[in-house]
């Protein structure tokens, strides 16, 4: 297998027909959606002057962005009454990825339902779970939920406060609260403080 400068891997084969496989590296849900020059990295390929196939075309025509917003709030409300009181379905969730999954959706830009199933799923999934929550901080998660707090409207903000107050409970996370400055250079306390 061969590896792209566009993050395509190319199987080596027997038959020499040429498949492409994308890379994606996590970046399904970017936290910032901007365009690059790596993203236009194929705007030179053959294959790009030729017509689309009528069935990736129709593929493409049929997805619905909206649809799939709803099924990964629906996903995620799930997720969070499984794991509620119920360790085993929490170390499947660590098991599976959840908290990788859950951090780009702790975003300040992030749609007031889809944050609040997000910070549910948080709360019953991973901060009961000490190494769940472990990996969470290791990952930024409370810069990101203060991040959150900081620009989220206003219905979601007591679902944020009481999941961050829980989430500080964990001393490493407590730490990374005092390490965290916001879009105007206020510190954690100054941002609680003015909500």
């Amino acid at each position: 297998m061969t590896e792209t400068r566009a993050n395509l891997l190319v199987p080596s084969n027997k038959k020499k027909d040429i498949r492409l496989v994308p890379i994606d590296h996590g970046f399904c849900l970017p936290e910032v959606l901007s365009i690059e020059w790596f993203d236009w990295c194929w705007i030179d390929w053959k294959a790009v002057s030729e017509p689309v196939d009528p069935r990736v075309k129709a593929s493409i025509l049929s997805l619905d962005a909206e649809k799939d917003a709803t099924a990964l709030r629906d996903v995620l409300l799930v997720m969070s009454l499984l794991c509620q009181d119920d360790a085993v379905c929490r170390e499947a969730f660590g098991a599976h990825g959840g908290v990788n999954m859950l951090l780009p959706l702790l975003h300040e830009g992030t749609e007031p339902q889809m944050l609040l199933a997000a910070i549910d799923t948080l709360w019953s999934a991973v901060v009961p779970s000490a190494h769940l929550l472990a990996h969470f901080v290791d990952e930024g998660g409370v810069l990101r939920l203060l991040s959150a707090l900081e620009a989220a409207p206003f219905a979601p903000r007591a679902h944020l406060l009481s999941c961050l107050a829980d989430t500080l409970a964990h001393a490493p996370a407590a730490a990374q609260c005092h390490e965290w400055r916001g879009s105007k250079g206020q510190r954690a306390l100054g941002l609680l403080l003015s909500l």
